[in-house]
């Protein structure tokens, strides 16, 4: 994972450097890649007793560095919002290129993560799609309860590897610029409509999960954070979305 990170660094350098600059494919890319990362990292964590032990190995030593690393990639990425004519164009082009990438990545992260959707009921319905992180912790806190003898399970001080991982999905959201206004002119009778912008024709695919409770992403959707069975203490995410480290934040 090292030299893979090592890797994303060098290429976004050598594109400077070869005077492709810092573009919105780039950025969009980047964040691709990063969001795969998460997910093989993820995906490490066994379904057995080991889990908090391994999840607190990937968030410690893969999970909180990728953070530091998507804290860089963030701020190149406030960009988006505060192109001239041309980055517009550039971004436009980049989130149609780069759509089943995207959705694919971020279909990786909610089998992982879980995600809440919304139905296509009127009015809708949230419909709740648990991960398998989550339905690790469950396990991890239901064998917690029968070991303690307790009712009530503190998620974040007893398994912070879990809920470290689970906690850190929503650093990793990006926003995308909203799509261009319509111009409000009526179109000719027989004419047909302008074209969508790729920004509104894809914005399905970069519908991004968040994790904590209650947060809303781009799109509506949110990540169901770290619920234990009935009798154990449900952990919020801290203010801001950031993991904890162990022991708390």
């Amino acid at each position: 994972m090292n030299q893979r990170r090592f890797l994303i660094l060098f290429g976004s350098v050598t594109l400077v450097i070869l005077g492709c600059g810092d573009t919105p494919h780039v950025q969009l890319r980047e964040s691709i890649t990063n969001w795969n990362e998460l997910a093989d990292l993820v995906a490490k964590i066994p379904d057995n007793e080991n889990a908090e032990e391994v999840a607190f190995d990937v968030y410690k030593n893969h999970v909180e560095p990728l953070e530091k690393h998507w804290e860089g990639l963030k701020k190149r990425l406030e960009k988006l919002s505060k192109l001239d004519k041309d980055g517009k164009k550039e971004l436009e082009q980049a989130v149609g290129d780069l759509a089943d990438d995207a959705r694919y990545a971020i279909g990786r992260l909610e089998g992982l993560f879980g995600v809440i959707k919304k139905t296509a009921d009127k009015p809708p319905k949230s419909l709740k799609l648990r991960g398998r992180l989550n339905e690790i912790l469950d396990k991890q806190i239901q064998a917690e309860q029968m070991r303690s003898r307790k009712g009530q399970v503190d998620v974040k001080e007893k398994f912070p590897g879990l809920y470290g991982c689970l906690m850190a999905l929503e650093k990793f959201a990006v926003s995308l610029p909203a799509p261009p206004t319509p111009t409000g002119q009526p179109t000719e009778k027989g004419k047909p409509e302008p074209p969508k912008s790729n920004l509104e024709k894809f914005a399905s695919s970069w519908q991004f999960p968040r994790s904590g409770s209650g947060g809303q992403s781009t799109g509506g959707s949110s990540v169901a954070p770290p619920i234990g069975p009935p009798g154990a203490v449900k952990a919020s995410a801290p203010s801001g979305g950031g993991g904890p480290g162990p022991g708390g934040p």
